[in-house]
């Protein structure tokens, strides 16, 4: 009987761990770079300043202004103070599809930069990239990052890296992130499409597999309870 509840117990925390779930539903998880000139979907993007929600000492975010090349930034970066993430809270009004960026400061080539950024519980994704001395003081975008979320509050976190070491590779410089939202995949798009949706969504926990842990934990409970009973 011991085995038998071990072995149920085994298989669901198996399948919990073998497929996390985030609150946020993941549209796209992967970024595009560009210098100067943002594709147009992005004209009439909100902005969110990251300088300007900076508080001194209260998270691993330092912050700076500076430029040149008529670009004024003003920035943060994240050091290993021991302080914790940089969370921003921002809104939206309604439900959709927010497609997001980032502005960054361009550098001089020194090396490797890179930063992890997450939509509320959702997972942590790395930007990163190498400079070269000519991208320096230029507004410098990363975008691409997509989610459905509700209306009503969010948050974006700024994370360390797990190879930073402030030596070997140091964090990138914010001036701000921002966004524009698109509508809603139709309910009742084509199966072809609804496929190749389901094909590049991120692996979350399917309801059948929760039923089935959920079912494996009962089982497991009720086998303790007759036994004691």
């Amino acid at each position: 009987m011991k085995k038998t509840l071990s072995i149920l117990l085994a298989l669901a925390l198996a399948i919990l761990l073998a497929f996390p779930a985030f609150a946020v539903e993941m549209v796209n998880e992967s970024f595009e770079y560009a210098f100067d000139t943002l594709p147009a979907k992005y004209d009439d993007a909100t902005y969110i300043s990251l300088g300007e929600l900076w508080v001194d000492g209260a998270t691993n975010a330092n912050h700076n202004t500076g430029g040149g090349n008529g670009n004024e930034f003003d920035y943060i970066f994240l050091k290993d103070n021991g302080k914790g993430d940089f969370v921003v809270t921002f809104s939206v009004d309604e439900k959709a599809v927010y497609d997001f960026g980032f502005l960054m400061m361009g550098w001089a080539k020194s090396v490797l930069r890179a930063t992890n950024v997450s939509i509320d519980d959702g997972p942590s994704l790395r930007i990163e990239y190498d400079y070269e001395d000519a991208d320096q003081y230029h507004n410098h975008y990363a975008y691409g990052l997509s989610a459905i979320l509700d209306a009503g509050e969010h948050t974006m976190t700024f994370t360390l890296p797990d190879d930073f070491d402030d030596t070997n590779v140091k964090t990138l410089y914010f001036d701000s992130f921002f966004y524009v939202s698109e509508p809603l995949p139709a309910e009742d798009a084509p199966a072809d499409v609804a496929e190749d949706s389901a094909a590049s969504a991120p692996q979350t926990a399917d309801p059948i597999l929760i039923t089935v842990a959920a079912a494996a934990v009962s089982g497991a409970c009720a086998v303790v309870f007759k036994k004691r009973k």
